[in-house]
C-alpha cells in the first residue's frame, strides 16, 4: 500500500469510527466522488490534510446525510453545510 492510499484510508477510518459497518460501506460507496477529490487534493498538497479542508468537509457532509437517513440528527449536517459554504464565501472575498 502506498502512502497516498494509507493517508486516504486513515482519514476515512477516523471519520467513520463508531458508525455501523453498513453505514461505513454506504459512505464509502455513495460518497466515492468526494473520496476521489480528497485523494487528488492530498496528492497535490504533499498529503497535508489541512490543505484539503474543503474536500474533507464535503466527504463529511455526504456521510452525515447517510447517517441522518439512518435516524441520526440532521442539525449537525446543517451546521457543517453552513460552515462549508461560509468558509467558501470568506475565501473568495480575500
Amino acid at each position: 500500500m502506498d502512502v497516498s492510499t494509507k493517508t486516504n484510508e486513515d482519514h476515512f477510518l477516523r471519520r467513520d469510527k463508531g458508525a455501523s459497518p453498513e453505514i461505513q460501506r454506504l459512505c464509502q460507496s455513495k460518497c466515492k466522488r468526494y473520496a476521489c477529490d480528497i485523494q487528488k487534493c492530498l496528492e497535490r498538497n504533499s498529503y497535508q490534510e489541512k490543505s484539503c479542508w474543503k474536500e474533507i468537509a464535503y466527504w463529511d457532509i455526504c456521510c452525515d446525510k447517510i447517517k441522518a437517513k439512518d435516524g441520526k440528527s440532521v442539525a449537525l449536517l446543517r451546521q457543517r453545510a453552513d460552515r462549508v459554504s461560509g468558509n467558501r464565501n470568506n475565501k473568495s472575498m480575500q
